[in-house]
């Protein structure tokens, strides 16, 4: 009999943050120009990244404040929890939004520090997020004591998947809330004649 543990991100998994995501702007790498479509409008590239004034924006204490549970991911987690199943979270975020993020993980899905991990990125950090979320499965695995273990991951980041994919099984998110835990068909149901 294999344990299972469940590995959850937070940022569009189970936090809803269309608020901040909005104002995310790309910017050219060629012509450093702003990006309104797929590619520059003044070179036409199509390099671009995120600026990081965007992201300075989007990583904003007080806008993250304002996230949401994503409602189907509350009640799926509510309903883990009472079973006694074991989950812990893997961010991007990083370090510097610890008590944030743990005041809202608290608020909405009942966080205790003492019995669930958060694993988070160190300040500082440009690794990809496939190479971080690794490094950090690796640890929570050793911390943990999770080495004959089957893993199930709620995450969001198709950059991410194909890793998480060699550790278990990926629930893209968060689509995959509803069928974790569907709405009942209402009516009366159907007498089969066999």
């Amino acid at each position: 009999f294999m344990k299972t543990v469940f590995i959850v991100d937070i940022d569009t998994t189970i936090a809803a943050n269309s608020h901040r995501a909005a104002g995310l702007a790309h910017e050219c790498l060629v012509c450093l120009s702003k990006v309104s479509g797929d590619s520059c409008d003044s070179c036409g590239s199509t390099d671009t990244k995120i600026s990081q004034s965007s992201w300075d924006n989007f990583l904003n204490k007080d806008s993250m404040r304002k996230d949401v549970p994503v409602p189907k991911a509350q009640e799926v987690l509510t309903r883990m929890r009472a079973l006694g199943m074991e989950f812990h979270f893997i961010t991007g975020r990083n370090e510097g939004f610890r008590a944030i993020t743990e005041s809202w993980l608290g608020e909405h899905f009942g966080y205790d520090a003492s019995r669930e991990m958060l694993k988070m990125r160190p300040i500082g950090s440009n690794d990809s997020a496939s190479t971080y979320k690794e490094y950090a499965l690796k640890s929570l695995i050793v911390e943990q004591g999770l080495t004959d273990t089957a893993f199930v991951f709620f995450e969001d980041d198709p950059f991410v998947f194909r890793m998480y994919q060699s550790y278990g099984i990926v629930v893209k998110s968060p689509e995959g809330w509803e069928h974790w835990l569907p709405s009942p068909s209402s009516g009366v149901e159907p007498i089969h004649n066999r």
